[in-house]
């Protein structure tokens, strides 16, 4: 298995400049992907990384 690197919600929200509330709202809606362990949410780092390329590409994409 690859080297899983997990964030807490708190990690994550410091890495995104917003609040922890709007981490867990974006993972409760679906916006940012998320796994539970059983009442933990966590992030794995790789994850997000992915996503946050893709959104800049969609974005990108978008102005032109």
């Amino acid at each position: 298995m690859e080297d899983l690197q997990l964030l807490t919600p708190k990690q994550v929200a410091k890495l995104l400049g917003v609040t922890e509330v709007c981490i867990y709202q974006w993972a409760k809606r679906g916006l940012i992907p998320h796994f539970k362990i059983e009442k933990c949410v966590r992030f794995s780092k790789g994850d997000l990384v992915a996503f946050l390329q893709r959104k800049r590409a969609a974005a990108g994409r978008e102005g032109t």
